[in-house]
């Protein structure tokens, strides 16, 4: 039975990790079923799905897919061009989806990912790249992720769920993010909306239990997205409001003096 790829985030444009990833699984006897899938990858990374995943964590996974008898093959990136498979640039890209997967990043792309690097070690391609360079590279990832998830709303709400008896993570993510996005205000109808009138809508169920873990976690997805959006436009929001006090203090200052 041919699997049945997890939904990808942002999948436009990204030539990296998860697609080789997605293409590995295909050919590793037994893990088509969704079941030994998740089941491989707790043991693998400790987590059940690869959106959760930081990219040494997809590295592992990759990794034990080729142990497992997956053929292993340098990808190719954008036109063509073979891709840097040194565990550090695997490392760097890895970080790099997973800023994508955040939002952080708009451009998924080896392209982008190379740009930024240049700007960090001044070379043009990873695989021009020394292990100091690429340190370097991935210490600035790393930075970046965590300044990002600092202010993440996203990640705010999942450090602090739990996960009932029975439930994915991503069914219970689901009222989860309802919830924050009607503290937040994003809700037309406030604590009148419905959850279960989108969830039937998006998971084809009104409890988040009962919905298919695979689309339970595309609607997690979802939500995610719309939280970001909103916190994101409410502090653009706050920012100009507070350019214009600053700028109406400044001329009344004037007009004073």
């Amino acid at each position: 039975m041919t699997p049945a790829p997890e939904p990808m985030p942002r999948a436009s444009g990204m030539k990296s990790l998860l697609p080789a990833i997605y293409a590995c699984r295909k050919q590793v006897e037994g893990l088509g079923d969704d079941v030994a899938w998740r089941g491989f990858l707790t043991k693998t990374a400790g987590k059940e799905s690869l959106r959760f995943m930081d990219g040494a964590e997809l590295g592992r996974v990759l990794d034990a897919l080729h142990r497992a008898g997956a053929p292993k093959r340098p990808g190719r990136g954008a036109g063509g061009a073979r891709l840097d498979d040194r565990p550090q640039a695997r490392m760097a890209r890895g970080l790099w989806i997973e800023l994508a997967k955040a939002g952080a990043v708009r451009d998924p792309s080896e392209a982008a990912l190379e740009n930024f690097g240049k700007r960090i070690t001044g070379k043009a391609r990873l695989k021009f790249c020394t292990p100091a360079h690429l340190n370097a590279l991935i210490e600035a990832l790393k930075e970046w992720r965590d300044r990002h998830d600092a202010a993440d709303p996203v990640v705010a709400v999942a450090e602090a769920l739990e996960v009932p008896e029975g439930w994915t993570r991503d069914q219970a993510l689901i009222p989860a993010l309802w919830e924050a996005l009607i503290q937040a205000g994003a809700m037309e109808h406030g604590i009148h909306a419905r959850l279960d009138t989108w969830l039937r809508k998006h998971g084809g169920s009104l409890n988040p239990k009962a919905v298919d873990p695979a689309r339970a976690e595309v609607c997690a997805m979802k939500l995610g997205a719309w939280l970001r959006k909103h916190v994101a436009a409410a502090a653009q929001a706050a920012w100009v409001a507070k350019q214009a006090e600053r700028k109406d203090r400044r001329a009344k200052e004037r007009a004073d003096g």
